[in-house]
């Protein structure tokens, strides 16, 4: 199973952020397989799906961005995901707005969200 976790910042008024791009990610991602966040886990809101022949657990941290790591440790423990399995969508302002990239490896580049994932 993988785990795709969009990171943002829980409640209506953070909600259009751009500190919120890796919930709409997420929610995007979701719409288009139809997976529904039906599940509380480890203070995340889960969906779980199979796309393309793939297990997905995706999940939404239910706490706010410094706090990230905690539901993600939790997942990953709780379901035995391996964290070569882990894809973590968030914005980093170093980037122009649009732009993504994709990486294995790397500090958290002053994100307070992937900082705590990473420790």
């Amino acid at each position: 199973m993988k785990l795709i976790v969009g990171l943002g910042n829980p409640g209506r008024i953070y909600a259009h952020n751009r500190h919120n791009a890796g919930f709409r990610c997420l929610n995007y991602f979701a719409r288009l397989h139809s997976i529904r966040f039906n599940r509380m886990q480890c203070r995340a809101k889960v969906g779980l799906a199979a796309v393309s022949g793939e297990k997905l657990l995706l999940a939404k941290p239910g706490t706010f961005m410094n706090l990230s790591g905690q539901s993600v440790a939790c997942l990953t423990h709780k379901h035995g995901i391996p964290l070569s399995d882990l894809l973590v969508i968030y914005d980093d302002l170093d980037l122009p707005l649009g732009k993504i990239r994709l990486r294995q490896n790397g500090g958290s580049g002053g994100h307070k969200g992937m900082n705590s994932i990473i420790s």
